[in-house]
């Protein structure tokens, strides 16, 4: 549907985490991750659409484009420690 497509906003977000001392990351730890860069993302939208309630907009889905490990990039985080 063609007004669908219009309503529908893309915005790219980044989060990063110390894992310094800490265990093998686990799927929690990532999936923790992921949300906080979604949170992220909506906060920066409703900033840039000047809406005070940042929960107008609803996340209908995300691609994580890329996972890095001590600024390297890494398919997968699980399991590993940095």
């Amino acid at each position: 549907m063609a007004a669908a497509g219009r309503a529908l906003k893309t915005k790219r977000s980044s989060i990063s985490t110390s894992i310094k001392d800490q265990p093998l990351i686990d799927d929690e730890m990532v999936s923790h991750n992921e949300l906080s860069a979604l949170k992220q993302a909506q906060v920066e939208l409703a900033k840039e659409t000047n809406e005070e309630d940042h929960f107008h907009y609803y996340c209908v889905g995300y691609s994580v484009l890329h996972y890095y490990l001590d600024g390297h990039p890494i398919g997968s985080l699980i399991d590993q420690q940095g």
